[in-house]
């Protein structure tokens, strides 16, 4: 407030230009799969974007493949078991279970300590 009771931008009168409001920012999440036991973690960010609860949603790829849009569902064909994925950057679709659609773009490739015995695949969303 100013000396004279009004707030900095009625102080300033009509030189001052209201400042645009921020839009919020993406929401980025991380996971990480071990291919050899199948088990899948997500950051809590990811349960968000896909509109789903933690407690209730263990994430595994059946349910992932039932959550993507069918013309989409290739992109989660991804053997990593036998050698490390190279680095990958895809987009797809999904339908969060309140209806409505979300394009994803997924990034990911190897951990830093794949090995055949650990083979582990890791990436944002």
């Amino acid at each position: 407030m100013s000396p004279e009771g009004n707030s900095p931008v009625e102080a300033a009168g009509d030189k001052t230009v209201a400042a645009p409001v921020a839009k919020p920012a993406p929401t980025i999440g991380t996971w990480e799969w071990d291919a050899r036991t199948g088990r899948i973690f997500w950051s809590p960010e990811i349960y968000l974007i896909f509109g789903l609860d933690p407690a209730a949603f263990t994430p595994d790829i059946a349910a992932i493949i039932a959550l993507t849009v069918e013309e989409d569902r290739w992109v989660h064909d991804l053997d990593a078991t036998m050698a490390p994925p190279e680095p990958f950057s895809i987009y797809y679709r999904i339908r969060r279970p309140d209806g409505t659609f979300r394009t994803l773009r997924e990034t990911g490739g190897a951990s830093p300590s794949w090995t055949p015995e650990m083979p582990r695949v890791i990436g944002t969303l």
